[in-house]
């Protein structure tokens, strides 16, 4: 039986230690490596183990990944919402990515022409939904478009989807 129980990551003593070979890392990279996987359940540390291994195997070395150029990338922030939670929400989206210096702007949907998103990169869309579920009216063109006949094809957008944003709801999110 598996348990998702949090496993204590305590500090390893770095150096030899008798019957053992000495550790692959400095103390700096051992003790960082302790504070990322601290609170992690015994699945979680497992699944650790095999991306590391994973990437292990499949190349030397994790390099940094790619930044883009100043002015290549922006992330566009969309929010819908009847009360405002979703706006409160996108534009503490939007401190935290000027805060990290991302090219970003944060738009209500009402004032975004749907068919643009295939102009996008990357786009955060939070919508606080209303009643039952259904989309808030500034949404609802947004909504016929990505469903409606002749959808456009959205290859290449990077994007996160952040919903029902109501406390009795729970929150559905996913992102490419």
């Amino acid at each position: 039986m598996q348990t998702n129980r949090a496993v204590s990551a305590q500090p390893a003593a770095v150096g030899p230690t008798p019957g053992l070979p000495a550790a692959p890392v400095n103390g700096l990279q051992l003790q960082r490596l302790t504070q990322a996987i601290r609170g992690l359940t015994g699945e979680q540390l497992t699944w650790a183990s095999g991306y590391l291994a994973g990437l292990a195997v499949g190349r030397p070395a994790l390099a940094a990944a790619p930044v883009a150029a100043a002015g290549t990338a922006r992330l566009t922030i969309l929010y819908a919402s009847q009360t405002g939670n979703a706006r409160s929400v996108a534009e503490a989206l939007g401190r935290q990515a000027a805060a990290r210096q991302l090219a970003h702007r944060v738009v209500s949907v009402a004032d975004f022409r749907p068919r643009d998103l295939a102009k996008e990169q990357f786009v955060l869309l939070v919508i606080s939904t209303q009643g039952e579920g259904e989309p808030p009216e500034a949404a609802l063109e947004l909504h016929r478009v990505l469903f409606g006949q002749g959808a456009p094809t959205l290859t290449g957008l990077g994007y996160g989807v952040f919903g029902s944003l109501v406390p009795e709801l729970h929150i559905n999110s996913c992102y490419k």
